[in-house]
């Protein structure tokens, strides 16, 4: 069985697909590349694929539905123009369209209808047909034609957004807004008189906006607004009227729409923002512009423009095949407008094309010429027209390396350690040392136009194509060792054998030879001179070789008798080939100028008759090269459109091969860097070490005063709040006493409702029991009414009974007559159907007699064909037998491969949820990584606005210390004054502890009398709640006592309420029982002691009434004597005020403190006034001199430790 192939990525893009690049999401796009639609992952590089048709011409369009949920894709293919239909998500194929209608092999253009129902596509020269199709029934619903000139060139179409029944078409002098009628027509919207007066254009691009406006570009740099498909104007911003330098004159050759507004794609590598305007007469303006980094190089113009669904970023693809994204959110900020590619980059076309590949142009535009694979590193080297040097990773699916030369190369080697690599030029072949960020030539080789190089396996060798000649050079000293000479035309083909001792080579000529270098003879030879051969392969014993040349047939080749045989023939041409290491594995590449490139997997060995080959879609034009990796895991295939695909290679049971152990050997990762370059970089890491020592000097610094401000503001708020909490928690004290006396006030209230309710209860109980008994009086009268109505009813329902019978009665007796009538009809049919069976029974034994005659002269006659018959059906039965047993094969072959599909589905369903997993891994880690992208952004914010205060703080700081000499000249002579106020101090200290005893005691006695009070008030509170039970008790009982009085003449139902009263009223489980004498006795002497302390205790309470009275008005007294001494320190404060000016200003305690209420105050006990205000004035002075110190101590740290200990 052949092997099996799987896509694993492809390292280009297709430029000349038209809307070649779209968005599927933010991170997802879907462009053309090879012969394939790739839908691509950008954050994890992952690819899908979309294949090409086999024997199609390649790709020539593509469109994305609104909802971003279906993919259409126009192929040129052999039997006409087709446009495919895919689900954008799974990527299956849901629609194939082809209409015989179209006479171009094209499509140019597709567009989605806004409800998805319908698409639109347009054909190619020379009929140009526009074709509206329904997508669920898959056939024309409208057919079009834009033009009858077939030299004429229409650029696109489209369908309005808002509307499915406008559409537009527009190209070379032909610009229409056409309508889809009801009638399943397409007519065309006639034009405004000041539209056909304007001469003939090329229109370049057309795109629909907001409020019934369009914009269309033309090739002289104009943009005409329509409104209602009406022309309006030609907007003012129009590249040919507003341009500032020569590129932004170009035209604009794309428009996509943006925000209300547009954006602009063209020549130069330049996009234009166009945003909607409020002035008069200007719709739109210009607001930004933004230019392609490489703009000024070749192949920098923009032919498609795609904007992500949530409008942050924009996507283009450029001449060079490159395709390029921008952040338009940062843009539009002004942060960055720096373009990134998309993808691994590409080779492009030739560099003097100046405009590059686009849209139209043939798909061999961007040859790939040269390819190796390195064994010790997971690289792949190409060469293209591009003059490029390209080196890819396969395995993390990016380019490594780009080295432009400036000139097309013709072939490359690259070295098994991935470190030198061997490049055709038109003048010299170049060995080149491949660098960390370039490559550099080290030594030439005289060989002209070189286009076939190989590295033999170990390295130490090279052979070379010399035109006619292979000339064989030590890898090391490039010194020529031997020359083999035997071919007679140029040399296309060069491989080395596993040993290295032998290699086999091919040309035009028809030659394929084997040979050995160390002898520099041929060992074994083989001659077509029929067939120009361009690759062949050997297997590693040398008996056999494959080759393939223009003829179109794949060669088996016998060295040993010279002879060879068709192993496969084919219709298209193949150009390469690749043979695995244990010759069990061919694979041939096409190279017919007319078909998409594809690759062909065969088993070997080959039936001629039926061979095994199973083929593969690769590239949009011809395959130009085709390479085996060293363990036979993948095949590189590369194309003339610059595609290099890259696929995982599988034996006939799915697995990877691996050839050796060695294959299994961790990647290489030596690297090579010359002494300049390593200088540099030591150079580099040692001033950004000492800028890093220097920036976390400059943070400690920074965070060590940003922990000083913080310990210091943490200290004032904490002082703040200590002061608010003493605050509220007085209130809630004062909160607490007053919920008691309000739960007392509203309990009282509750009863009195209470009681109320009851009374109301009984009122209306009696007042709804009167209505209860009007309500059942009127409902037996209507009980009464309604009875007699019912017997009424019966009457009339027995009357209709007896009218309906009599009415069935008539009917049934007209029905039974109907019935006889019938019955003597059928028995009159019956009596003529006997007639007639009589005679068709003597006709039909007439019949018979004949009938056998006809039969025995027929059977005489089959006798004989069956005689016949007989003999062929014992040949027939043998050849079945055969036929039975290749059947049997058949089967047991099919079995297989049906398991082997089975287990590929269950493979592919792990691998689907292995993805799954993965996608979600990957969604969590974006919004991990965008998250700490913002909190760096953030930290960098503060770390700047940290180095701007740290800057204010330095010249701060100098201010500071002019300040300080100024207040030490100032404090000095204030010290001797700093002396006597601590003496003053130190007294008021005295006299406030003798303050400080006296109130102890006084809180003391205040403590236990407020004990006392709340025992009391408890006691108080239990009473009235015991008063108030029982007064609720009483006057239920009252309640129940009063309705009792009322049943006093009817003694039974007064007996049955007074037992229900003391049910009620009396607990179940209430013992009655007779107190003993002794215990009756001690009770009488207990209440009589208790009323004799009542007594004593109501005295004491008076004479403490009246201490308390008496102290009281000594305490006013004194209060009126310290108001004199407060106003006398008010003085003082007022001038200490004027001091503290100049030093600075009075912490917030101090004045807390001193806007204490003064029902606080009262509430600490005699004295407690004078106490404060001398308490306030200490404060007032220790919070002077703490200022003063604080001063002297920013001076002198000396004097500031003093302070701090006194």
């Amino acid at each position: 069985m052949a092997a099996i192939l799987s896509y694993r990525h492809v390292f280009g893009v297709k430029a000349n697909v038209k809307d070649g690049l779209h968005y599927l999401d933010d991170f997802v796009v879907v462009y053309s590349a090879g012969h394939h639609v790739v839908k691509y992952n950008i954050e994890s590089k992952v690819q899908e694929f979309i294949n090409g048709s086999e024997g199609s011409r390649g790709i020539t369009a593509l469109a994305v539905s609104p909802s971003k949920t279906l993919i259409a894709v126009a192929e040129d293919c052999l039997d006409g123009a087709h446009v495919f239909v895919y689900h954008a998500r799974r990527l299956f194929r849901q629609k194939s369209l082809a209409t015989p209608e179209v006479e171009s092999g094209q499509y140019v253009s597709l567009s989605f209808s806004p409800d998805e129902a319908l698409l639109l596509s347009l054909g190619a020269a020379p009929d140009w047909r526009l074709v509206c199709w329904h997508l669920d029934s898959g056939k024309p619903l409208a057919i079009h034609q834009v033009t009858s000139t077939p030299e004429l060139v229409m650029e696109g179409c489209s369908f309005c957004p808002t509307n499915p029944t406008k559409l537009a078409v527009w190209g070379s002098s032909v610009l229409k807004f056409l309508s889809l009628e009801d009638d399943q027509r397409i007519s065309v919207l006639p034009h405004s008189s000041r539209f056909t007066e304007r001469p003939a254009q090329t229109y370049l691009a057309h795109c629909w906006l907001p409020d019934d406006l369009s914009v269309v570009a033309t090739a002289s740099g104009d943009l005409l607004l329509f409104r209602r498909e009406l022309f309006e104007c030609v907007l003012s911003s129009s590249p040919s009227a507003s341009a500032e330098s020569e590129a932004d004159a170009g035209p604009a050759e794309v428009l996509v729409p943006y925000e209300g507004g547009f954006l602009t794609g063209g020549a130069h590598g330049l996009v234009r923002l166009f945003a909607p305007s409020d002035d008069e007469g200007v719709y739109f303006r210009r607001t930004r512009r933004f230019l392609l980094r490489d703009a000024a190089e070749h192949n920098a113009r923009i032919h498609t423009v795609a904007v992500s669904p949530s409008q942050d970023s924009l996507a283009v693809m450029t001449g060079g095949a490159d395709m390029l994204s921008l952040d338009l959110t940062r843009a539009l900020k002004k942060e960055e407008t720096r373009f990134t590619r998309i993808g691994a980059g590409t080779h492009g076309p030739p560099r003097d094309r100046d405009e590059g590949w686009g849209p139209g142009d043939p798909s061999a535009a961007a040859a790939v010429t040269g390819l190796d694979v390195c064994t010790r590193k997971p690289l792949i080297a190409t060469t293209g027209i591009d003059g490029c040097l390209r080196l890819w990773n396969y395995v993390e699916k990016t380019q490594e390396l780009c080295e432009p030369f400036g000139e097309v190369l013709l072939c490359v080697a690259l070295h098994p350690s991935g470190l030198q690599a061997l490049v055709g030029f038109s003048d010299a072949l170049k060995l080149c040392n491949i660098l960390l960020d370039n490559v550099v030539p080290a030594r030439e080789i005289t060989i002209k136009n070189c286009r076939e190089a190989r590295f033999a396996r170990g390295g130490h060798l090279f052979a070379a194509a010399n035109g006619f000649l292979i000339q064989v050079y030590d890898a090391f000293t490039c010194d020529l060792l031997v020359t083999l000479r035997g071919h007679s035309s140029p040399v296309r083909s060069i491989r080395w054998a596993e040993d290295d001792e032998t290699l086999t080579s091919a040309g035009l000529d028809g030659a394929v030879y084997r040979w050995s270098w160390r002898s520099g003879k041929r060992v074994s030879e083989f001659v077509n001179k029929q067939d120009s051969y361009t690759a062949a392969e050997s297997t590693q014993d040398g008996v056999t070789a494959y080759a393939v040349g223009v003829k179109g047939f794949l060669e088996e080749v016998e060295f040993a008798s010279g002879s060879s045989r068709h192993a496969v023939a084919h219709d298209v041409v193949h150009g390469q080939l690749a043979l695995s290491s244990n010759g069990r594995m061919l694979f041939s590449g096409w190279a017919d100028e007319s078909l998409a490139g594809c690759v062909a997997s065969y088993a070997i060995p080959i039936d001629a008759d039926a061979p095994d080959v199973v083929t593969y879609p690769a590239a949009s034009a011809e395959v130009t090269r085709m390479m085996l990796t060293h363990d036979d895991t993948h095949l590189v295939v590369a194309g003339a459109d610059g595609s290099v695909l890259v696929m995982e290679v599988r034996d006939k049971e799915g697995r990877i091969p691996l050839r050796e152990a060695s294959a299994r050997l961790p990647w290489a990762d030596e690297v090579l860097m010359t002494k300049g370059l390593l200088e540099e970089m030591a150079t580099s890491i040692t001033k950004l070490s000492e800028k890093y020592e220097e920036l976390v000097s400059n943070n400690d610094y920074n965070m060590r005063m940003k922990e000083i401000q913080f310990q210091e503001r943490m200290k004032k708020v904490q002082e703040r709040y200590q002061a608010e909490l003493d605050q509220e928690k007085t209130q809630l004290q004062l909160l607490k006493e007053e919920t008691e006396d309000l739960q007392r006030e509203y309990g009282d209230r509750l009863t009195a409702m209470e009681v109320a309710h009851r009374a109301e209860l009984q009122k209306r109980e009696a007042m709804y029991q009167a209505e209860i008994m009007g309500e059942v009086s009127r409902f037996q009268q209507l009980k009464a009414e309604w009875d007699a109505s019912g017997a009424e009813q019966r009457a009339i329902r027995q009357r209709l009974v007896d009218d309906h019978e009599r009415h069935m009665s008539v009917v049934r007796q007209a029905q039974d007559e109907k019935l006889a009538a019938a019955q003597q009809a059928r028995r009159d049919h019956e009596k003529s159907n006997a007639d007639r069976l009589k005679d068709w029974r003597e006709t039909q034994g007439q019949m018979e007699g004949d009938l056998e005659e006809e039969v025995e002269e027929m059977k005489r006659t089959y006798q004989t064909k069956h005689e016949f018959e007989k003999t062929t059906i014992l040949r027939y039965r043998s050849e079945n037998g055969v036929l039975t047993k290749k059947f049997e094969a058949l089967k047991q072959e099919i079995e297989e491969q049906e398991e082997e599909i089975r287990a590929l589905k269950d493979a592919h369903g792990k691998r689907e949820k292995l993805v799954a997993d993965l996608r979600l891994q990957i969604k969590a880690r974006v919004a991990a990584i965008s998250e700490k992208d913002g909190k760096i952004g953030d930290k960098e914010k503060q770390i700047y606005e940290l180095k701007k205060k740290n800057q204010e703080l330095e010249k701060y700081k100098f201010v500071l210390d002019y300040k300080i000499k100024e207040l030490k000249r100032q404090i000095e002579p204030r010290e001797t004054e700093i002396q006597a106020m601590r003496k003053q101090i130190k007294e008021v200290d005295a006299e406030l502890e003798a303050y400080h005893k006296v109130n102890a005691k006084m809180d003391e006695q205040i403590g236990e009398l407020r004990a006392e009070l709340d025992a009391l008030q408890a006691a108080i509170s239990r009473g009235r709640g015991t008063v108030r039970s029982r007064k609720s008790q009483a006057e239920a009982l009252q309640s129940d006592l009063e309705e009792l009085s009322s049943l006093i003449l009817d003694p039974p139902k007064l007996r049955a309420g007074i037992l229900a009263v003391h049910a009620r009223h009396v607990p179940k489980d209430l013992v009655v029982a007779r107190a003993d004498g002794v215990v009756v006795s001690e009770y009488a002497k207990q209440e009589q002691y208790l009323a004799e302390n009542l007594k004593t205790l109501s005295a004491k309470l008076a004479r403490t009434t009246a201490v308390n009275a008496s102290e009281m008005e000594r305490t006013v007294r004194r209060n009126l004597a310290l108001i004199a001494d407060v106003k006398e320190l008010r003085t003082r404060i007022a001038s200490l005020r004027e001091d503290r000016s100049r030093v600075g200003s009075v912490p917030a305690a101090a004045a807390a403190a001193a806007a204490e209420p003064a029902s606080a105050r009262a509430r600490r006990g005699p004295g407690a006034a004078q106490v404060d205000a001398w308490r306030r004035a200490k404060e007032e002075v220790r919070k002077q001199i703490g200022l003063i110190e604080r001063a002297l101590g920013a001076a002198n740290p000396a004097s500031r430790v003093a302070a701090g200990a006194t």
